[in-house]
This record gives C-alpha cells, sequence and structure tokens, in this order.
C-alpha cells in the first residue's frame, strides 16, 4: 500500500523487469507478481526502507478494499501450509488406494492439524493485522478449539441447556473454523485498546489480558460465535444452492 501510485512510465518499467511476472493494482494495493521468492524481496526492500511490519501508509480504502486487504493479510501468511497438508492428503488417499494395509493413521491426523487449529493460525495473523496482542488473542482462540468446550457442545446437541451468566449457550464448535476466530480478533483488538487507555501502568500487564479473556472468549460463545457461524451457513447454502 503506497503513498503515492507510480506513474505508467514507472510501472511499464517494472514489468519488463526479467523477474517479474505483472504488475497491477488492486484492493487498494500496488502488486508486483513475482513468484514465491516475494518474500525474501520484501525483507530485502523493507530493509533498504527502514519498515517495520507494523507501519503502513495512511491510505484511504473502500469497505471492499478493507476487506480484501483483511483477507490478504490474514490468510495468505499460512496458506502454503493448508495446501501442504493437502497434499499429505491427497498422497494418503492414493496410498490407500493401492496398499488399503497402509498404516496412515499419525500421517492423517498431522495432515488435519492445520485445518483442526486454524483458529489459532488465524489468532496469530489477525492480531498482527488489526494490531493486537498476538497472545492474548492466541489464548482466546484456543480456548475456542479446548476439547473441553467441545463437550460442552456436545451436550448441548443432544439436547441440554447449559448457560452461561443466565444466558443459553449454542452448540456451535469452533475447530476448523474461519469467521468466529476472526471477528473475535477484530472486536478484541478494540477492547484492548479501550482497556490500554484506561488501565493504570501499573496493572496493565495483568488486567489486560485477565479482562481481555474472560470478556471475549465467552462474548464469542454467546454472540459472535453463532451469528458469525450462522452467517458462514449461509454463504455456503447459496453457494450450494
Amino acid at each position: 500500500v503506497l503513498k503515492e501510485t507510480p506513474s505508467e512510465e514507472v510501472t511499464k518499467q517494472i514489468s519488463e523487469m526479467p523477474a517479474v511476472i505483472k504488475v497491477m493494482e488492486s484492493g487498494g494495493q500496488y502488486q508486483i507478481v513475482i513468484g514465491t521468492h516475494a518474500k525474501d524481496v520484501y525483507e530485502a526492500l523493507a530493509q533498504m526502507l527502514d519498515l517495520t511490519e507494523t507501519e503502513a501508509a495512511p491510505v484511504k480504502q473502500g469497505l471492499g478494499s478493507r476487506i480484501i486487504a483483511t483477507m490478504s493479510a490474514v490468510f495468505a501468511p499460512f496458506i502454503y501450509i493448508l495446501a501442504a497438508a493437502g497434499l499429505v492428503q491427497g498422497a494418503l488417499i492414493i496410498i490407500t488406494h493401492f496398499a488399503p494395509a497402509f498404516a496412515y493413521s499419525v500421517l492423517s491426523f498431522i495432515s488435519w492439524t492445520p485445518f483442526t487449529f486454524m483458529p489459532i493460525m488465524i489468532a496469530v495473523t489477525a492480531s498482527k493485522h488489526f494490531k493486537c496482542n498476538t497472545f492474548i488473542a492466541m489464548w482466546c482462540c484456543m480456548a475456542l478449539t479446548n476439547p473441553d468446550w467441545a463437550s460442552i457442545a456436545a451436550r448441548i446437541a443432544d439436547g441440554e441447556t447449559i448457560k452461561f451468566l443466565g444466558l443459553p449457550m449454542a452448540q456451535t464448535t469452533y475447530t476448523s473454523s474461519v469467521l468466529p476466530p476472526l471477528f473475535l480478533v477484530l472486536v478484541l483488538s478494540y477492547l484492548e485498546r479501550w482497556l490500554n487507555k484506561h488501565v493504570p501502568d501499573i496493572a496493565k500487564a495483568l488486567v489486560v489480558p485477565f479482562v481481555s479473556a474472560v470478556i471475549m472468549v465467552p462474548l464469542t460463545i454467546l454472540v459472535i460465535g453463532p451469528i458469525s457461524d450462522a452467517f458462514a451457513m449461509g454463504i455456503a447454502n447459496c453457494y450450494n444452492f
């Protein structure tokens, strides 16, 4: 995201460089497509320009551009992890087709792990994008994937009514989920900034994570999770239709 968009002449010069595949503007971003070594080039460029990970140009973006930028920032860092896990699953399908007796249980759970604990990976990348404490975000998202919550959700699914603060909880589970942890971290970023402004410095280190966790995890289970899960199911049903 640049403070000033390069001229057409400069863009043409960049696009004609041997290592450049394509140059384009999309979602408020000036994108130079160079392949899988983009991270190495970025790190070299960031060092030359003395940039930090949290520095960003003050550019106004529309809602659509902000959504695209958020999706890119949150999912791009671990998309190849998911792709590699998918390759392991595909290899197991082929192997077991020709060798049904192959003991694949270990490789199977390895391949499913990134999808099962996706909320934790989202916590890491989303916390950097929304500029909040990564470890607080991880704690909240790990709580959502805790097996104890899965067992509580299963009891609710079986018809048992379980309440928290007098409010009935939904049977939503969060392993492999995308939207609930994303919205959790988004709301957490606002809560954390408010706490940092109002909590005395001497107590911030302990009070901010304590208050953040005891508010955000129940809030997600009671409100954010069910709403975002219903939204996701609506998208899936429309797509299937």
